[in-house]
């Protein structure tokens, strides 16, 4: 079987409870934990997390195999909770100022994940997005602060924020 869960959750493989069995857990081949137990459980659970993990039950019967399951485990990874973008004035009319205009959205490339853009830490808790983020001009010249939330495919929702800067384009004029 195969598991796909978010990044931060906690994960529970189990078996069958065998009075009397023991349980050996690997991880992609190698022992992780030998005990009565009969789940293993993963807590906080990041990308380092994902593997193929297999079980195998030796019960009080020595005559009998061992059982044996198997499933992969996949951990969503979430994005860098700080980005730094780094943008130069292009405006025409006024490449000195401090304000151009920015697509927010080839920021994070991730077509798992839909995210949403916010000019505050308060927009984003009261769902108040930027409305054009591949249009997007900065409210405050050079240096800007943005929130995003990102949620991907299986409903994790992912918090971050954008440190914008702006750098200045000075235009050289032609001898020619």
């Amino acid at each position: 079987s195969t598991l796909t869960e978010c990044y931060g959750e906690s994960i529970r493989l189990e078996a069958e409870n065998i009075p009397g069995a023991s349980y050996t857990w690997f991880k992609d081949g190698n022992i992780i934990d030998i005990s009565t137990n009969y789940f293993l459980e993963i807590l906080n659970a990041t990308e380092d997390n994902s593997g193929r993990y297999s079980l195998e039950i030796l019960t009080e019967n020595s005559n009998a195999c061992p059982i044996q399951g198997e499933a992969l485990v996949k951990i969503l990874s979430r994005p860098d909770p700080l980005l730094n973008l780094s943008v130069c004035d292009l405006d025409i009319d006024n490449s000195i100022d401090g304000f151009t205009n920015i697509n927010l959205d080839f920021l994070i490339n991730d077509p798992d994940t839909e995210y949403t853009f916010y000019e505050s830490l308060n927009g984003r808790n009261n769902e108040n997005p930027i409305s054009d983020p591949s249009g997007y001009l900065n409210t405050s010249p050079f240096e800007q602060q943005l929130f995003y939330k990102g949620i991907n495919f299986k409903g994790c929702q992912y918090f971050g924020e954008i440190a914008l800067s702006v750098t200045t384009v000075t235009k050289r004029n032609s001898p020619y």
